[in-house]
């Protein structure tokens, strides 16, 4: 009777990869006002955060696996594509005050 084949799979170069990639941190980007979410989501409205995200997200996954391959904190990564979000979201408002563009934050939680 054949034996079955064994695979040994040596997962230390992935654990150091993630223990160098770190914990991700929870990046939030916000607006301050309380019609931001009508500008975005009614008819009338101008949508700019959905856009900044699908920009930014399209690119991000392929930076992640640099990082990771590079032993780069993906923190770093996430910040910078949180604050890319926060850039094109702001550029792209519509709107005539500047209180809904200059409330537009990354908060870290």
């Amino acid at each position: 009777m054949p034996s079955a084949t064994q695979i040994t799979i040596d997962t230390r170069k992935m654990e150091q990869l993630m223990r160098q990639a770190g914990r991700p941190e929870t990046f939030i980007i916000a607006d301050g006002v309380e019609y931001g979410v009508y500008q975005e989501f009614t008819q009338s409205g101008h949508p700019s955060l959905r856009p900044a995200f699908e920009r930014v997200a399209r690119p991000l996954r392929r930076a992640i696996g640099q990082a990771i391959n590079r032993g780069v904190n993906l923190n770093s990564v996430l910040a910078k594509a949180a604050f890319d979000i926060q850039r094109l979201w702001a550029t792209d408002v519509n709107v005539d005050t500047g209180a809904f563009k200059n409330s537009i934050h990354v908060e870290k939680k």
